[in-house]
């Protein structure tokens, strides 16, 4: 133990903290890298999303015009084509979801590991 004024600290306890504190530091910056990261991909994903409803209601109403047409003519290439951006554009927006469920589950395991680390040190402080 050391002396500090009229109090003993131990110097494992103050160990402890200084690892804590230089652990935990950049801690709030990368929480906020991450989150500011999910918040990009949802606002892309988003206006993609608002592009393929729009998309799907162009689509809809040439096909409605189209009804009484044979189904060659229901499904020109321009039809076709149509409907290949909108899928393309439906996957990019299911990429987008899987890479903010996959920077959550960083950050989750982040933040679950420093308090699992936390937990363990308080166990023997």
């Amino acid at each position: 133990m050391a002396e500090r004024g009229k109090e003993k600290v131990p110097i494992e306890g103050a160990e402890l903290i200084e690892k804590y504190i230089t652990e935990l530091g950049p801690i709030p910056e990368r929480l906020h890298r991450n989150f500011r990261l999910i918040r990009d991909l949802d606002e892309r994903s988003a206006e993609l999303q608002a592009q393929v409803d729009e998309m799907c209601r162009q689509q809809m109403e040439a096909l409605q015009g189209k009804a009484g047409q044979a189904k060659q003519a229901r499904h020109s290439p321009e039809d076709q084509a149509l409907s290949k951006s909108i899928q393309a554009m439906q996957q990019q927006i299911i990429n987008m979801a899987e890479e903010k469920m996959h920077i959550a589950a960083q950050v989750y395991d982040m933040v679950d590991l420093h308090i699992r680390n936390l937990d363990e040190d308080l166990t023997k402080f």
